[in-house]
């Protein structure tokens, strides 16, 4: 398996980095099976510069051929510039092993300002490949950040689940969610019937190596619960 982590490419007014990642999931996917692209909340401060949330992807891989980790980074690298979008400041991150420190490294982006001295610092110490692609470079700092949260199986919203791409809207059985393999959760109750009214898209969150739908009870049934 191999983590790819990229972020920063967008502005306000363009398409997102999840979206992105979902073009360039599709471009290679007779090469290579993407097991899940994820959405993951970083540090929210007037000293970082973001879109409109500071959020970064990481997406899971494994080959179909017979393909190496630095032909899936040239295809990330070659299509991210490919896609660039001037205002931006894209970064990509490639990564088979995580290391503790690479995990800590995620967790700190999620309450404390690093640096890109910071990121190329631990990549270069574990031999990560990571590269800016463009405007000031700062999104080396979420991508590296996204593999380590990717890798917690702990943390993110999940945008691209094992082959599918889920626009269900509105309101759904318990049951058509449970066939995404995704359980839905209201307080520690795991529910197995009822209906959940979907906040946009389904957009469940990875917990404990789990996919969970977090809801909450209303009248109606239940409600979806939006998570970082």
């Amino acid at each position: 398996m191999y983590y790819v982590g990229i972020d920063d490419t967008d502005t306000i007014d363009s398409r997102g980095t999840n979206k992105l990642a979902l073009i360039i999931v599709e471009e290679l996917r007779h090469d290579w099976k993407c097991h899940q692209v994820l959405r993951h909340q970083l540090f929210e401060d007037d000293r970082v510069p973001f879109t409109s949330q500071n959020g970064s992807a990481s997406l899971l891989f494994s080959p179909l051929k017979k393909q190496s980790m630095e032909e899936l980074y040239e295809s990330f690298r070659s299509r991210m510039l490919r896609e660039f979008i001037p205002g931006s400041d894209p970064g990509l991150a490639i990564a088979a092993d995580v290391p503790p420190a690479m995990i800590q490294f995620g967790m700190d982006c999620k309450s404390e300002l690093l640096s890109q001295e910071d990121a190329y610092d631990l990549a270069d110490r574990y031999n990560i490949r990571l590269e800016g692609l463009g405007g000031t470079n700062d999104g080396i700092i979420g991508a590296l950040a996204a593999i380590g949260l990717a890798a917690t199986e702990n943390d993110g919203r999940i945008i691209y689940l094992d082959g599918w791409i889920d626009q269900l809207e509105g309101d759904h059985s318990v049951g058509t969610i449970r066939d995404r393999n995704v359980k839905v959760m209201c307080n520690e109750t795991e529910l197995r019937s009822g209906r959940v009214t979907l906040r946009n898209k389904l957009r469940p969150n990875k917990r404990d190596g789990q996919n969970i739908l977090f809801v909450e009870r209303t009248s109606f049934g239940y409600q979806a619960i939006k998570l970082p």
